[in-house]
């Protein structure tokens, strides 16, 4: 009896805390004042996406522009080939000159328009070459231009006009400057030919021509010139090359199958030597690999089994075979 009545107390005390603070102690109660953390817990996460959503977008755009400019950018390369841009023409193209002296790059197509670019490839504008030519040059000594064809010599000014024109009697296939001695060579069927500037550099004379060991059968295509006094010109001629001393006018050799293809190109290298020896470097193309030769301090040349017999002390050009041609084989070569 005295347990029951005592229940039938704290109960009667739990009813009357509920009922004097206004609060149903229920489930449906319970549930009402559930959804505001829910609420608050789901605003904070969209916020939080929202975040890092940003935060994102924003690295990827600053890292998009770190990338054009570095895009942009002129890379320094201690070795190889960078390519930069592509320019298309609507005509062949059949020579470049760069002018150092103004930044620029002239293209001659086969239309006989020179398009100018800048350094960077820019497009700068266009004109039409004052008469027919087959070349374009620049004279870095004297800031002129020498355009040529198969039987002359121009002159030309800074802005392309005309200032003197030469006859070439014994014909042009191929044209290089030599800013060491400030002169041009030229080579056709059989002849090789020096220029000078006369007059105020405003006009070429002929200084002297080289026709003997020559045949009209040897039509050089391409020259190189190396840095020496006297000064050696190496003109690639189908598979060969010819060698050339500009200072007495005279040919020193002439190798007529140093390869199995014709040479599309040939260019002049010079390395560092010990004791004013100079070391000549041939160049394999396809491989980009550069091979010193030890054997010149000792006054021969030996570049590879092909590319002998040059003249003691003379610096091996760069032989590039034709197209197609990788040099992967030895016997190849």
């Amino acid at each position: 009896m005295l347990l029951s009545a005592t229940a039938e107390q704290w109960e009667s005390q739990d009813s009357g805390s509920a009922t004097s603070t206004g609060v149903a102690a229920t489930p449906s109660a319970m549930c009402h004042l559930s959804p505001l953390p829910a609420a608050r817990e789901e605003e904070t996460q969209l916020k939080s996406a929202r975040r890092l959503w940003a935060l994102l977008r924003a690295g990827i755009q600053a890292t998009m522009e770190k990338m054009k400019k570095e895009e942009l950018k002129a890379a320094q390369l201690t070795h190889g080939l960078q390519h930069l841009r592509h320019l298309s023409f609507p005509q062949p193209v059949r020579r470049v000159a760069h002018n150092s002296s103004a930044s620029l790059f002239v293209v001659l197509d086969a239309e006989n328009q020179l398009h100018l670019h800048k350094e960077d490839g820019w497009f700068s504008h266009s004109t039409q070459a004052p008469e027919p030519i087959a070349g374009l040059l620049y004279a870095t000594q004297v800031n002129k231009y020498v355009a040529w064809d198969q039987g002359s010599l121009q002159v030309l000014s800074p802005d392309f006009e005309v200032l003197s024109k030469v006859l070439a009697p014994h014909g042009i296939r191929c044209c290089h400057y030599g800013p060491e001695l400030n002169q041009v060579v030229t080579a056709g069927a059989g002849s090789l030919s020096v220029w000078a500037f006369r007059y105020g550099f405003r006009q070429l004379q002929c200084q002297a021509t080289v026709q003997q060991g020559l045949s009209p059968r040897d039509t050089f295509s391409r020259l190189a010139l190396d840095t020496g006094i006297p000064q050696t010109c190496f003109a690639a001629c189908g598979t060969g090359v010819a060698v050339f001393n500009l200072s007495q006018g005279e040919l020193l050799t002439f190798q007529r199958d140093l390869h199995n293809r014709a040479i599309t190109d040939i260019a002049y290298c010079e390395a560092g030597g010990v004791c004013g020896d100079r070391l000549p470097r041939h160049h394999h193309q396809g491989l980009g690999q550069e091979v010193a030769d030890p054997d010149n301090l000792r006054g021969t040349h030996r570049a590879c089994d092909r590319c002998d017999h040059l003249p003691a002390g003379a610096l091996h050009p760069l032989c590039l075979p034709g197209r197609h041609h990788s040099h992967l084989e030895p016997a190849d070569h």
